[in-house]
């Protein structure tokens, strides 16, 4: 027993002798193989500087800011921001998640991409699958940051006159600088917006995705007219827009009257308190489809704000019909405006106004004169007269309406002008703000001013009628041009007066914009009606794509 325990002492020693050796072994190469695999991804300042001093280098990496991520590097020395900093990819991501909130698309920045780098599936076998990463990685910082600043998407115009691309922040260099000092969890809020206008739409972008992320959301379709607590559907529509603080909220019918209107009013309906099919189609819009007209109108107001900061720009958005004068960034006046029927739509633009005209005379467009006022002159051989209007022949000379043989002529056949004198009864009222574009729109006065109290202001031509042109009028010119002119001052001393061209005292820029959601300078949000179906041309487009 004594011999047996002797060599049963041995031989377990040697196991665990021999195990060990195993364990050392195996745990050598563990080290080997990390140290090699790290040791090949492994790139420094040097390898940076000089990849990026050849551009085409660049050009191996699907980067949509290839020159910022260049300025990037050489303001960071040329280190890394990313791979060797875990802390910055988790701030990142976690930023990435508020992309909703924020009015943006997380898939535009590769989500796939980042999320199989900071799950250790994306592979770093060389130096250079470590650098695409790194590079990859900026890119896409830069770019959401960009979208933070200016906007994902430039809105469409029918007409860019201005080129305007704004670029009024570095995000390159605050980006470096807060990697640098360990500030890029706050990088967010410092380049923000803080306008009333931004954080209206913001803030409200946040309440309708909170509530649709609610486990019990569901969209519901209104389908009675009852005006009562027993009409479900309609209780749970104004508590999604936020009417009501729930959709079993206990609510008399007068106070029920009483937040239909308000919804009215905010949907851009004249405030009745009946719940007709015009009230019910715009409450049944889903609240999905309201928070992408909320973040388009948040990227919108994004995009406009460097040349809201210039000296003056006056900005215009069709379908709420408003329009607002900022200088250096304040606003100077807001105003009602009257934009262009359905049928007869204002196109969306930009330019700058250069003059302004008192006492214009209306030169009738050849569609208006031949198919609106022909028929009417066929009728009333007085209604020239009884309006101040002069028929010019084709050398532009005046001749005498009653040598025309009104009844001979038609859309086709229409070889005059028709053109109404200055004054009081003139289309263009007393004032005429001009600026170049392709289509023959402007601004100006007219003496139809009940048309502004309505809540939807589609009646005319393509021109935009301006209920506050005196004022603005006032401040696009200079005070030595006010006093020569002395016209502007009281407004009976224009009528009867010539044609009087002034030139702003600068070149203004005008945007006139397309959002069926706005906000208003003091941050009040509406919803308008899409007047010229542009949101359903759109949706089209992206089915067909």
């Amino acid at each position: 027993l004594f011999f047996i325990m002797i060599i049963f002492r041995g031989a377990l020693k040697i196991y665990f002798v021999q195990l060990y050796m195993r364990i050392i072994k195996l745990t050598s190469t563990i080290c080997y193989i990390l140290f090699v695999a790290s040791s090949s991804a492994q790139i420094d300042q040097k390898y940076i500087r000089d990849f990026l001093s050849n551009d085409s280098n660049l050009k191996s990496i699907p980067l949509q800011y290839p020159t910022q991520v260049k300025r990037f590097y050489t303001i960071f020395n040329f280190n890394t921001a990313w791979i060797s900093n875990h802390s910055n990819q988790h701030i990142f991501l976690q930023l990435l998640n508020q992309t909703n909130s924020l009015g943006l698309q997380a898939k535009d920045y590769q989500l796939t991409f980042l999320q199989s780098y900071t799950n250790h599936t994306y592979p770093l076998n060389t130096g250079y699958d470590s650098l695409f990463a790194e590079l990859y990685f900026t890119d896409i910082a830069i770019h959401f940051f960009r979208d933070i600043v200016y906007g994902n998407h430039p809105p469409v115009l029918d007409y860019n006159g201005l080129k305007y691309n704004p670029d009024c922040t570095d995000v390159t260099t605050l980006l470096a600088t807060a990697i640098e000092h360990n500030h890029l969890n706050g990088l967010l809020n410092a380049i923000e917006i803080k306008s009333k206008e931004y954080l209206s739409l913001k803030n409200k972008i946040i309440q309708y995705n909170n509530i649709i992320e609610d486990k019990h959301f569901q969209e519901i379709l209104i389908t009675s007219n009852q005006l009562n607590t027993n009409n479900v559907a309609f209780l749970n529509k104004l508590y999604q827009l936020g009417f009501i603080e729930s959709d079993t909220a206990k609510i008399t019918d007068l106070q029920l009257i009483t937040k239909l209107k308000m919804a009215q009013r905010f949907l851009g309906l004249f405030d009745d308190g009946l719940l007709k099919s015009a009230t019910i189609n715009a409450l049944n819009i889903p609240l999905a489809s309201r928070v992408t007209e909320l973040s388009l109108a948040l990227n919108t107001i994004r995009w406009l704000n460097c040349i809201k900061q210039s000296a003056s720009a006056i900005t215009i958005n069709l379908p709420s019909a408003n329009l607002v004068l900022y200088k250096n960034g304040k606003v100077l006046l807001e105003s009602r405006i009257i934009v262009g029927k359905k049928t007869t739509p204002t196109p969306t633009q930009s330019s700058k106004i250069t003059e302004v005209i008192l006492n214009p005379r209306w030169t009738v467009p050849y569609k208006i004169a031949s198919k609106e006022l022909l028929p009417i002159i066929q009728k009333n051989s007085s209604y020239l007269e009884d309006n101040n209007f002069e028929v010019l022949d084709e050398y532009e000379q005046i001749i005498d309406p009653s040598t025309i043989d009104w009844a001979s002529l038609s859309t086709k056949k229409f070889p005059y002008t028709l053109r109404q004198s200055s004054g009081a009864g003139n289309s263009l009222g007393i004032i005429k703000l001009n600026f170049y574009n392709p289509f023959n729109t402007y601004l100006h006065d007219t003496p139809q001013k009940g048309l502004f109290k309505k809540n939807k202001r589609y009646f005319s031509h393509g021109c935009m009628r301006v209920e506050k042109i005196m004022p603005l009028a006032h401040l696009l010119l200079d005070k030595k041009t006010l006093m020569n002119a002395n016209k502007l001052k009281e407004k009976d001393s224009l009528y009867g007066h010539a044609p009087t061209i002034l030139s702003t005292k600068e070149k203004i820029p005008i945007l006139i914009l397309y959002n069926t959601a706005w906000v208003d300078a003091e941050g009040k949000i509406g919803f308008y009606e899409d007047v010229y179906d542009k949101l359903s041309l759109q949706k089209k487009d992206n089915i067909k794509q």
